[in-house]
């Protein structure tokens, strides 16, 4: 048998010698790779610097620049200074100028107006959601929540909002505004008027109550809601115009007209009782305060209570509009939402051939109301009245 010699000490360690050699070179490579890398990291890091101390000084010199030519105006300085970014927006020119400190000066001006205007519409926005909370916790209104308590909550799952419209406070055009706002509705345009006033209503606005109770009520958790009121008896008035005076069509005449006419008018005539056509504003507001079971009064959604449609103690509103600030506070609250940039709610200005609000009218249609019938009206909506901070007070 064959023997094999071991190996030699130094044979074994002139291998080991050879591996770490081996080594050496592969660390002095890696590091040669860092340090290029390094090198390019340090030359991207400069030449981004640069640039960006070369645009602070050109910045520098243009602001200089408008503040030269701002002071070289001769209209004289009468606000803060803006940065030449918030001087891009028209302003009105003057003769002999070239009316660029007058544009600053309005920019500056309205900013700080802006944000004056925000910062009191916020506590106004407070003032109204306490009134609503002091108004529900002193009262013992159930805090069961019925289905149909949620019909007119309409849901936009895209921009999450929650509306409760409330007939005759600028629900046709707040349900134009969602139209726009929702998917699934054929229209690509951004000015609400120009949705028919028929789509409005029969456009098929997802409501609240077509959910789950979780899902709904994670959809008042997590979306902004708001709901618009109006002075209860001036939102009466102008249902009862609207539906009795001026109807486009015989549906509330033939509904409630003739019933109205038929229950508190005495030698009505054949015509009256058949068409319901003249019934007037004390009829109504006998039919709406009748307290007998008999009678069986159908409070329409026209002239149910704000707070019966809309539920404030049982939904957590982020937002109260009201009626009488209606501009203001849809202005207000698309731009919080940031929506703003989408549409807006229209400005509708009084028609010419109108020549008395319904808040002025109010006055002459009470004056056939005798006053123990008021008194009644009023409790009937109370609620509407001492949530809302409305007075009986502000039709006199």
């Amino acid at each position: 048998m064959r023997r094999t010699s071991p190996r030699k000490p130094c044979s074994v360690f002139f291998v080991r010698l050879e591996d770490w050699r081996t080594m050496a070179m592969r660390v002095k490579s890696c590091k040669f790779t860092v340090t290029l890398l390094l090198i390019g990291l340090i030359c991207l890091t400069g030449l981004i610097l640069f640039d960006h101390v070369q645009q602070v000084i050109e910045y520098r010199k243009r602001t200089a620049n408008e503040i030269e030519e701002a002071k070289g105006s001769s209209t004289p300085h009468q606000g803060k200074y803006q940065t030449p970014l918030k001087s891009q927006l028209p302003g009105n020119k003057e003769s002999g100028t070239d009316g660029r400190e007058k544009e600053l000066v309005i920019t500056a001006n309205n900013e700080d107006e802006h944000h004056e205007a925000d910062r009191k519409m916020e506590e106004v926005q407070q003032q109204r959601k306490a009134a609503v909370e002091r108004v529900c916790n002193s009262n013992a209104f159930s805090t069961n929540v019925l289905p149909e308590e949620l019909d007119h909550l309409l849901v936009d799952d895209k921009h999450k909002l929650i509306y409760c419209y409330v007939p005759k406070v600028g629900s046709t055009n707040w349900k134009r505004v969602m139209l726009i706002l929702a998917d699934g509705y054929n229209y690509n345009g951004t000015n609400p008027l120009d949705v028919p006033a028929v789509d409005s209503h029969h456009a098929g606005l997802t409501k609240l109550s077509s959910f789950s109770k979780s899902e709904a009520r994670r959809r008042v958790r997590d979306y902004t809601s708001f709901l618009f009121v109006r002075h209860p008896f001036e939102r009466l008035l102008s249902a009862f115009r609207n539906k009795f005076e001026r109807a486009y069509n015989d549906y509330f005449l033939s509904r409630y007209g003739r019933k109205i006419v038929r229950m508190y008018r005495k030698n009505a005539t054949n015509e009256s009782l058949t068409t319901g056509q003249d019934v007037k504003f004390d009829e109504f507001v006998r039919y709406l305060i009748d307290g007998r079971k008999s009678v069986g009064i159908s409070f329409n959604e026209h002239w149910m209570q704000q707070f019966k449609l809309c539920q404030p103690c049982k939904v957590p509103y982020s937002f109260i509009g009201k009626y009488e600030t209606l501009n203001a506070d849809a202005d207000f609250l698309l731009r919080t939402a940031g929506l703003d940039h989408i549409t807006r709610f229209p400005a509708k200005p009084r028609p010419k051939s109108v020549k008395k609000s319904t808040k002025e009218l109010l006055k002459d249609y009470m004056k056939d109301v005798p006053s123990a019938s008021q008194r009644k009206l009023y409790n009937k909506y109370r609620y509407d009245f001492e949530m809302f901070q409305y007075s009986w007070d502000d039709i006199d």
